[in-house]
């Protein structure tokens, strides 16, 4: 079988339309995910993710209070939050550029050659769906091998932080 290409933007499927788009989107995913980790800073994304998470319990804590909260506590709160915010809000264009330049050939290549298939789903979707066609199987499929491969990559970079913070507090005999 194998893939014949009839023409730009045209290419036979390789085994049949569902295969075809997992690993169409694994593809995307993975690409996403290496442009992410080459030109995005993902560590200080995830330390101003940590610093919101924080600064949320704060606030859940002093909204439990009610009335008795302290209003200047309170108002550093939402200052520190809105500081948080407003980094995050910063890095979302780069972010979001970045990911359009890459997702719109896969779809203009999906909608091309994939939006005329049904494709019944699996499981937990089947009780939602009962078919997609192509494009929505994809974007679906992009999705969630995206978030496999984003916690992949995130737990592959707490793992070695933790394992060179355990090397690094470990004293040095010197013979």
């Amino acid at each position: 079988m194998g893939l014949k290409n009839r023409g730009f933007g045209h290419i036979d499927m390789y085994v049949n339309p569902a295969v075809d788009l997992v690993l169409i989107a694994a593809v995307y995913a993975s690409l996403s995910q290496a442009l992410q980790v080459f030109f995005l800073d993902r560590r200080g994304q995830r330390t101003i993710q940590k610093e919101s998470a924080v600064i949320n319990k704060k606030f859940q804590e002093l909204m439990k209070k009610g009335n008795q909260a302290d209003p200047k506590e309170m108002e550093s709160v939402q200052r520190e939050q809105a500081e948080v915010t407003g980094k995050m809000m910063k890095r979302m264009p780069k972010q979001m550029i970045g990911s359009m330049i890459l997702y719109l050939p896969f779809i203009w290549y999906v909608n091309a050659n994939y939006l005329q298939y049904i494709i019944p789903l699996f499981f937990p979707f089947a009780f939602i769906w009962k078919v997609l066609d192509g494009f929505w199987y994809f974007v679906l499929i992009s999705l969630l091998i995206s978030l496999v491969v984003g916690r992949a990559l995130t737990w592959r970079e707490t793992h070695h932080e933790k394992k060179n913070q355990t090397q690094t507090n470990q004293p040095t005999i010197h013979t």
